[in-house]
């Protein structure tokens, strides 16, 4: 069973990046978003707003309301990256830090899997993968990169 497992999480399904150009007419704000995943189970999310930019990372489960223990490896590396992220008034994103922003993007565009695990309040792991492939071209279209 744990093998099906590894397996199923080694294959994650094309995610169909999408791109996207938003413009707030209220707020007199114009932003770009690129996605991947599957927001009902997990997904990835790079915005552009007022030029700047912010990774997301979701969840369908309530993480919580202050910051969430994350772990993350991308396919072609050896070891997976553990951190804290703070998160959305909504309790269900996770923000990738500022200082991680930039190395994130460019694994994002370099990469074919990301398998994440975000650790909720109560320290139960919602864990996905989303497949990078198609990602790189989507992302080359956002203004703040």
């Amino acid at each position: 069973m744990i093998l099906l497992l590894a397996t199923a999480i080694a294959t994650a399904a094309p995610a169909n990046w999408t791109f996207e150009n938003l413009d707030d007419p209220i707020m007199q704000t114009k932003s770009q978003m690129v996605w991947g995943g599957d927001m009902n189970s997990g997904a990835i999310v790079v915005r552009c707003k007022s030029d700047r930019l912010s990774i997301l990372v979701t969840s369908n489960n309530y993480i919580g309301t202050d910051e969430a223990s994350v772990v993350y490896r991308f396919e072609k590396d050896n070891e997976p990256t553990y951190g804290v992220w703070d998160l959305s008034t909504s309790g269900q994103v996770a923000f990738v830090p500022d200082n991680q922003e930039s190395g994130f993007v460019q694994r994002l565009k370099d990469d074919s899997i990301v398998h994440v695990s975000i650790r909720n309040y109560r320290d139960v792991p919602s864990t996905f993968s989303v497949s990078l492939i198609g990602a790189a071209s989507k992302l080359n279209k956002l203004s703040c990169l």
